[in-house]
């Protein structure tokens, strides 16, 4: 049986549910509520909901690890249940460098300037891990940068961002099916 992970990066707690730095918890909680999986847990250094989604084991995972030190997760989760990166896996998180509300595929890469995907990347040993990117924006000022993330974005923007959850969930739907991002990367970003 075919199985796919969904980590979405962010941080763990209250003062941070609603801040650009957890866009990809919004879209794991918008694909729990599309796909309605019923075991839940934590292990591994993170919440998860897991069942099944047609033929295909699904696994959706909160990192609680902190944003920075997301790759202890995945690590975890690669170590006990032999997951493959590259293959069974989907990091969702979001990314300064796109305008608020623009989606990009991508089936691997470095970490860029998001520290928690750099983590990944440090502790995984590979940049060959697929991820989906929500676009935040950025300040021009990198002494802002921090502060931004860690920031509730104001209503047009959030706007822009939940059409982005939206599409990043049926996103999720085709990687799936598909399990290649390289395939679907053109019908994403287009978007």
């Amino acid at each position: 049986m075919p199985r796919r992970y969904f980590f979405g990066l962010g941080n763990p707690g209250p003062r941070y549910a609603r801040t650009r730095h957890n866009v990809g918890w919004w879209v794991l909680d918008a694909l729990q509520a599309a796909w309605g999986l019923a075991e839940e847990g934590s292990r591994n250094g993170g919440r998860y909901r897991r069942g099944l989604v047609g033929d295909v084991r699904v696994t959706l995972v909160w990192p609680e690890t902190f944003m920075n030190e997301s790759g202890a997760c995945l690590a975890q989760w690669r170590r006990r249940e032999g997951m493959d990166p590259s293959a069974e896996a989907l990091v969702v998180y979001d990314d300064m460098d796109l305008p608020p509300g623009r989606l990009r595929l991508r089936p691997a890469g470095s970490g860029g300037s998001h520290n928690g995907m750099k983590d990944i990347v440090e502790r995984l040993g590979t940049e060959a891990i697929p991820r989906l990117r929500l676009g935040v924006g950025r300040p021009a000022d990198p002494e802002a940068w921090a502060d931004y993330v860690l920031a509730q974005p104001p209503p047009a923007e959030q706007e822009a961002i939940q059409a982005a959850v939206a599409r990043a969930v049926a996103a999720c739907g085709l990687f799936l099916e598909e399990g290649d991002p390289a395939k679907l990367m053109n019908r994403i970003n287009a978007a």
